[in-house]
C-alpha cells in the first residue's frame, strides 16, 4: 500500500499537454511563445493537484513550469464537502444502530460530539481534522501563495516586501498580540496550521526572520514572479537525484529498463544517498529548531541531491511555521532526556502541547522513570546548560 500510496507523488496519470498550454495562455495573457523559447511535450511529473514541464525562458533560463489540474477548486471543494458529509454520516449511522430521545438530552449536540468520538476512538472533534485537512487542501490552489512560500524559506521574511507581484495580494487578520498595523508572516498560521494566505513579516515584528540562505548546503529554487499566476507556477529547474533512485542504484536494484550496475557504481550511490541523508537531518534540525519554518511535504518526490551535494526542497505548497514556544520546549526537552530529567521533560511536553490540559502529570513522570533508560546511563549535561525562555535563548556549556 505504501509502494501504491508513494505514486501520488509524482506518477499519477498526466492531463493533456494541450489544456496545459492553455491554462498557461488564460492565466500569463499571451501565447505559450512569449514567454517561453522551450517547454517540453510531455510533463517530467504528475501529481494530484498539478504537473510540471520542463521549460526554457525566451532569456535562456532553464525552468520548471508547474500547471494546475482543470477544474481542480471544484473537485477539491466536493471532496471535503463529501469528506465532512461522511463524518456525519457516520454519526447519524451510529444513532440508527443505538436509538436515543433527544428530548431526554439536556445537550444534544454535545451528546452527539461525544458518540462519534467514541466510535473514532479519538478525543477531538473529527469534523476539525476534515476543516483543517480542507484549509490546507484550498490553500494549495493558489500557486502565488507557493512561491511565496518558496522565496520567504530562502531569504529572510521581511525581504518578500520587495517582492513586486505578490506585495498586497494576501492579507492576513490583525495580530491581537502585537501592533495591529503589522501583519503576520506566513504562509501559514502562527499557530502552525495550513494553508492560511498572510502578508509578509514586518521587520519589526517579534519571531525568527532568518531562513535558510545561509546554509549553504540546503537548495531552494529561484521563483520567476512574472511568469507566475494563481493557476502557473514557474521556478528555476534544479539539476539533482532523486532520493529513490539513489536508493536503488545502491542497493542494485534493476528493472527492465534499467541496465545493471557496477560494484563502483552502487558504492558512489551509497556515499551521496548517506550524504543527502546527514544533509537531510540537519536540514529537519535547523527547520525545527531554528528558522521555525518548515516544509511540511519533505517526500522523496520533493527533494533533490545536487551535484554540488546540497538537499534541493521542491514544492513549497505546505509549510508550517512552528511558534517559538514550541521551539524553546524542544531544544528543552533534549536537554531533559540527556540529563534525565522526567520532571522537566513533562513540563516541556507541557509547553509543545503534547501534553493535554488536565493530564496528571505526577503519574506521566512517574511512567517515564519506571520505563525509560535511567538516567546514569547518560553523560549529564553541566549545570550551566539551561534554557532562558524569557530570553528567546538558549545556553549549553556557558556560551
Amino acid at each position: 500500500m505504501l509502494q501504491a500510496l508513494s505514486e501520488l507523488h509524482d506518477r499519477i496519470p498526466p492531463f493533456p499537454t494541450a489544456h496545459a498550454m492553455k491554462i498557461i495562455e488564460e492565466e500569463l495573457g499571451s501565447p505559450v511563445s512569449r514567454f517561453f523559447s522551450y517547454i517540453s511535450e510531455e510533463p517530467v511529473a504528475a501529481a494530484s493537484f498539478g504537473q510540471v514541464y520542463r521549460g526554457t525562458t525566451v532569456d535562456g533560463c532553464a525552468v520548471a513550469v508547474k500547471v494546475q489540474r482543470p477544474n481542480l477548486h471544484h473537485v477539491v471543494a466536493r471532496d471535503i464537502y463529501i469528506l465532512r458529509l461522511g463524518v456525519r454520516t457516520k454519526l447519524y449511522c451510529s444513532l440508527l444502530l443505538f436509538p436515543v430521545d433527544e428530548s431526554k438530552i439536556h445537550n444534544f449536540r454535545s451528546f452527539q460530539l461525544e458518540l462519534l468520538q467514541k466510535i473514532a476512538k479519538r478525543k477531538n472533534d473529527l469534523r476539525l481534522y476534515a476543516d483543517e485537512l480542507g484549509k490546507g487542501l484550498m490553500g494549495e490552489l493558489d500557486y502565488r501563495l507557493e512561491a511565496t512560500n518558496a522565496s520567504r524559506f530562502l531569504v529572510p521574511s521581511f525581504k518578500l516586501k520587495f517582492f513586486g507581484i505578490f506585495e498586497g495580494v494576501f492579507r492576513s487578520k490583525e495580530n491581537n498580540r502585537g501592533d495591529p498595523k503589522s501583519p503576520k508572516t506566513t504562509g501559514e498560521g502562527d499557530d502552525g496550521r495550513r494553508g492560511r494566505p498572510v502578508a509578509p513579516r514586518d521587520p519589526k515584528s517579534t519571531g525568527p526572520q532568518e531562513a535558510h540562505s545561509r546554509f549553504p548546503f540546503i537548495r531552494v529554487p529561484k521563483v520567476f514572479p512574472h511568469l507566475t499566476r494563481k493557476r502557473v507556477l514557474t521556478m528555476e529547474w534544479v539539476v539533482g537525484e532523486n532520493p529513490n533512485d539513489l536508493v536503488l542504484v545502491s542497493t542494485g536494484v534493476k528493472d527492465d529498463s534499467r541496465p545493471a550496475y557496477s560494484e563502483q557504481q552502487r558504492l558512489e550511490a551509497k556515499r551521496r544517498l548517506l550524504d543527502l541523508v546527514n544533509k537531510g537531518v540537519e536540514a529537519a534540525l535547523v527547520q525545527l529548531l531554528e528558522t521555525g519554518f518548515l516544509h511540511a511535504d519533505p517526500h522523496a518526490g520533493n527533494l533533490r541531491y545536487t551535484t554540488s551535494g546540497q538537499i534541493g526542497f521542491l514544492d513549497f505548497g505546505l509549510m508550517c511555521q512552528m511558534e517559538r514556544r514550541h521551539q524553546l520546549a524542544m531544544l528543552a526537552s533534549i536537554i531533559h532526556i540527556v540529563n534525565g530529567d522526567w520532571a522537566s521533560l513533562v513540563h516541556a511536553l507541557s509547553e509543545m502541547d503534547v501534553v493535554r490540559p488536565g493530564t496528571n502529570i505526577r503519574l506521566v513522570t512517574m511512567v517515564l522513570q519506571l520505563h525509560y533508560v535511567p538516567s546514569s546511563q547518560f553523560q549529564p549535561l553541566p549545570p550551566s546548560a539551561k534554557l532562558e525562555g524569557k530570553k528567546g535563548k538558549g545556553t549549553s556549556n556557558g556560551e
